[in-house]
């Protein structure tokens, strides 16, 4: 499962099933070596946990609180809904696909 994890603008990717620690994490390493029990793999240049599913399982409720954990596949399912704005991104020859004329995205045409 892929946990994002944040403090102020810094984002790290969790993945328990590889233990890697990727996304922004300078600013958080430490946080990822005294938390999340993280070594730095320069080969692949992304930190390395092996035990890294069982940690955060452990102590998920303090990650959710300080660090803002979060499950990746729950916000992946809201994203998958279809979306009126990408819809109206992906206009054709400038005209809204839903009403089929130049409104500015807001329009409540079926």
């Amino acid at each position: 499962m892929k946990y994002t994890m944040s403090r102020n603008r810094d984002e790290i990717i969790l993945d328990t099933e590889t233990g890697k620690i990727t996304g922004s994490t300078y600013g958080m390493k430490d946080v990822i070596k005294s938390d999340l029990y993280a070594s730095w793999n320069a080969a692949e240049k992304c930190w390395e946990s092996d035990k890294l599913a069982e940690t955060v399982e452990e102590y998920k409720s303090y990650l959710t609180r300080c660090y803002k954990l979060k499950a990746i596949e729950e916000t992946a399912a809201e994203e998958s809904k279809p979306s009126y704005r990408k819809a109206f991104a992906a206009k054709v020859n400038g005209l809204c696909p839903r009403c089929h004329t130049y409104c500015c995205g807001d329009c409540t045409a079926r």
